[in-house]
């Protein structure tokens, strides 16, 4: 049985479990929802992750072979794309990371994957659980303050830093080590990779800013001239 609620299309399975599955245009990005949280009108929604679904594997393959500053580009204004749709929708995703982020398998196509740890916005007490996976949570919901949408934009960060720079900016040899890193949130740049790559750590600088405030939303995120310059070429 299959359902449109709030624009969103959900698949309905047997045993009052739920699919839900959100697409995004022009990219073709789709967003998998994973994992059981609550949802208005006591809807249901539980995990499908990507295995068996998306056949082009974790975009971590980027930083162990050859991979242009564009390929990088390409894939972060996509996952941008995706989480301003999540985003629309009042969900926050709540693990952007690389290994949810997956090639669909038509060339530089990328899917975010793995809505297990995604909640409502509009949920306080949803969202002031501390959660994610560490070297990329947003120092504020480590601290224990109220995770928000902008929370997302500090992983999608992470993710493109990661893929420029082949490293995570908070690295550490053990979990406190980087949760420490991660919630000082004191970035390094190095010149020999960074260097003519200006706009590049602009773009990173401004999603990884410590403060909440200073943090552009999704549906901002793309107005910056590292990623703008996709929408206006052609």
């Amino acid at each position: 049985m299959n359902t449109i609620i709030d624009g969103l299309h959900v698949l309905i399975t047997w045993g009052g479990r739920k699919r839900l599955c959100l697409s995004a245009r022009p990219f073709g990005v789709v967003a998998l929802l994973g994992g059981t949280f609550a949802a208005p009108a006591s809807l249901s929604l539980s995990a499908a992750g990507g295995d068996g679904l998306l056949g082009g594997g974790e975009v971590l393959q980027l930083v162990d072979s050859p991979c242009s500053e564009m390929h990088v580009r390409v894939v972060s204004l996509q996952v941008c794309q995706a989480l301003g749709f999540v985003h629309s929708h009042g969900i926050v995703h709540r693990d952007v990371k690389a290994e949810n982020i997956v090639f669909s398998g038509r060339g530089v196509e990328v899917k975010l994957i793995d809505f297990g740890l995604a909640g409502f916005e509009a949920d306080d007490e949803e969202m002031m659980k501390r959660c994610g996976s560490p070297g990329y949570i947003a120092p504020e919901v480590i601290g224990g303050e109220r995770c928000s949408f902008v929370a997302d934009i500090f992983g999608l960060g992470v993710v493109t830093y990661l893929l420029i720079a082949g490293q995570l900016p908070f690295p550490g040899k053990t979990m406190e080590d980087i949760l420490k890193k991660n919630i000082r949130c004191q970035v390094r740049f190095e010149d020999d990779i960074w260097f003519g790559l200006e706009e590049a750590r602009s773009f990173v600088m401004s999603l990884l800013a410590k403060d909440v405030n200073s943090r552009p939303a999704a549906g901002e995120v793309w107005r910056h001239p590292w990623l703008a310059c996709l929408l206006t070429e052609g």
